[in-house]
């Protein structure tokens, strides 16, 4: 199946690489996302925000990557959030969301590799967890439509 014009465009502009994907790979980060929904789920209702945000986020990035895999393309490095973007309009986000997530990525960019995320509100910790919660299933639909459609037609034996 081919892709949406808005993966060939970045592909054509270097911005994603194509790339197979990993046997195994769409299952595997779509229940890392799940399990990071419910971990976020589990921390707020302690009280602890700020982690929740951040499992939330992580299981946000998981989805991002398990779409890069079924859409078989990599991004390249620098070009995180145009390619994340591509991914919010392939899943139906509205453009409220694609800008909260873009708000994300930049408030993470910084600190990913010395710390962690800085605190979040209630109320942030909580729009990451609905945004993944929300589309966890659109891309579950999507990936079994395909698998649907590649699946040769079963006839009865004559």
């Amino acid at each position: 199946m081919p892709n949406p014009s808005d993966y060939e465009t970045l592909i054509s502009k270097q911005f994603f690489r194509q790339k197979p994907a990993l046997p195994g790979a769409t299952e595997t980060l779509l229940s890392n996302a799940q399990n990071h929904l419910t971990a976020s789920k589990l921390l707020r209702a302690s009280g602890l925000i700020t982690p929740s945000f951040t499992s939330a986020y992580e299981g946000l990035s998981q989805l991002f990557r398990t779409m890069f895999e079924y859409r078989e393309v990599r991004p390249v490095d620098g070009c995180w959030t145009s390619a994340t973007q591509v991914v919010c309009r392939d899943l139906g986000m509205n453009v409220a969301e694609q800008c909260f997530v873009s708000v994300l990525h930049d408030m993470r960019n910084p600190t990913w590799r010395n710390s962690s995320f800085p605190s979040a509100s209630a109320e942030e910790a909580q729009k990451v967890t609905d945004l993944l919660e929300k589309y966890l299933p659109v891309a579950q639909r999507l990936m079994h439509q395909s698998f649907l459609t590649k699946v040769p037609e079963q006839r009865p034996p004559v």
